[in-house]
């Protein structure tokens, strides 16, 4: 889709700047999942286990010491958080911020 591609050079624009101006805190990262309901449905979406089945989607985001999102990746509610580490990680390394990570922290989950 045409659209992504403006979007990602936003995402990209709107990070490098912050990093610019504020600077990311990229020593102490956080990764975490959510859930989120896809009423619409769609290839994407799976059945969420804590919403009686409905279709959902599901999130993994990296954030740095402050909470702001760095990087992340979409999925079926029904995909395990583990099996989304690896992608997240890798979205992460294709923004070229992996170089600077210092400690990944991640949930019980």
């Amino acid at each position: 889709m045409a659209g992504d591609g403006r979007v990602r050079a936003l995402v990209d624009e709107a990070l490098s700047g912050y990093d610019r101006i504020i600077g990311l805190e990229l020593g102490d990262l956080v990764v975490d999942g959510s859930l989120h309901k896809v009423p619409s449905g769609g290839e994407a979406t799976g059945p969420n286990s804590v919403d009686r089945e409905k279709r959902g989607g599901k999130w993994s985001v990296v954030t740095d010491a402050r909470g702001i999102p760095v990087a992340w990746v979409s999925a079926p509610a029904n995909q395990n958080d583990c099996t989304l580490l690896a992608p997240t990680l890798d979205a992460l390394a294709r923004r070229g911020l992996h170089d600077d990570v210092g400690i990944v922290h991640l949930d019980r989950g």
